[in-house]
């Protein structure tokens, strides 16, 4: 229950306080002192009417009522803000409203419990018995929320048209994608079409790697042909390595015979046969020092292509040893000139020797 009404610059009332007591309160008073306007304070906290700014002092400044029980206190301002403000005397906490429009907020209807039905006006006549039929009737209709259900009935039936209208204006497009729809019916074919050509794209392009693969492999090939040409002077010299390497065989022989000659020295007395065969190995040293210096151009061709190169430092070795060979043999000769008499004791003749290992 109200029990205290606060108006500040409404109409006739700068600031008014009211206490209410509990059961029935009557204002008195003379005509036009502020009665009527203490109702109009309480119809325009309670309904949010009239909306403008008629009801407000004539000496301006912002309009506030105010109204409060043990519980709670609700005050509607309008000037500077234009608000509801719930107050709740337990803990002082304040709840502020702005955005309400032409309404009152729900939580404020709620506390205040209060609505039009409540509120006779002046001169009005005794409550429904004045009234007519459909008056009374939408009275009864607000005190058993008659009136939500006949709002949601015609809610219902406006979503209805509204949903019947949406599933027409959809069946119409459905018809309308399906005819587009058809338009596109290619594209099965279409994407078969792809996965052949996506299919013949793949083989072209292992094509072109094959083709890559062999132009490489090409190249390649031309790079040895080429590779080969350049060995072909190599090739050709082959057979005078055959024919050296042969000789140096001979050499190897003739150097194991030369080695002999140091037995030769115990035999000479036995077997003339022996030192004639001595000037006979004598002639083929020269023989082979002939061969030599045919080797020894060869060997010279051989080392621009720098592939005999270690051929020709045995060769060289064996030259030097063929010559250690031939001093020893004109030391051996000289030695033999020296034991033999000038006459041969078999034959009788004079014996003559060669120093010069020809």
């Amino acid at each position: 229950m109200i029990n205290k009404l606060t108006i500040h610059n409404f109409q006739s009332h700068r600031d008014s306080v009211l206490e209410f007591s509990d059961g029935v309160n009557v204002i008195i008073g003379p005509t036009d002192n502020g009665k009527s306007a203490i109702l109009r304070s309480l119809i325009w906290i309670i309904t949010n009417k009239p909306s403008g700014d008629d009801f407000k002092s004539n000496w301006g400044g912002e309009t506030i009522i105010n109204v409060s029980d043990d519980n709670f206190a609700i005050e509607r301002s309008k000037g500077i803000t234009n608000s509801y403000t719930i107050i709740r005397k337990a803990d002082l906490q304040g709840q502020l409203f702005t955005a309400f429009g032409t309404g009152v907020p729900e939580e404020v209807v709620k506390l205040l419990n209060i609505g039009e039905i409540n509120i006779q006006y002046q001169l009005e006549g005794p409550f429904l018995l004045s009234a007519s039929s459909g008056e009374v009737a939408r009275y009864l209709n607000k005190i058993v929320n008659l009136d939500n259900i006949d709002t949601t009935l015609a809610n219902i039936a406006k979503t209805y048209r509204e949903e019947k209208n949406l599933l027409s204006n959809t069946k119409t497009n459905i018809e309308v994608h399906k005819a587009n729809l058809a338009e596109y019916d290619w594209i099965d074919d279409a994407e078969k079409e792809l996965v052949k050509l996506e299919l013949l794209d793949s083989e072209i392009e292992d094509d072109r790697w094959e083709r890559m693969a062999l132009s490489e492999m090409l190249q390649d090939i031309i790079s040895l042909s080429e590779e080969i040409k350049s060995f072909e002077p190599q090739v050709l010299v082959l057979p005078k390595i055959d024919t050296l390497l042969n000789l140096n065989e001979e050499i190897k022989q003739l150097k194991e015979e030369a080695f002999s000659l140091d037995d030769l020295l115990s035999l000479i007395h036995e077997d003339k046969d022996k030192i004639i065969t001595l000037g006979n190995k004598a002639k083929q040293l020269s023989q082979i020092e002939e061969s030599w210096n045919l080797h020894a151009e060869i060997i010279r061709d051989l080392i621009e292509y720098k592939i005999i190169d270690s051929l020709y430092n045995k060769i060289t070795d064996m030259e030097m040893e063929v010559k250690a060979l031939e001093k020893n043999y004109i030391k051996l000769n000289k030695e033999i000139e020296k034991i033999m008499p000038d006459v041969c004791p078999l034959c009788g003749q004079r014996v003559h020797f060669s120093t010069t290992g020809k």
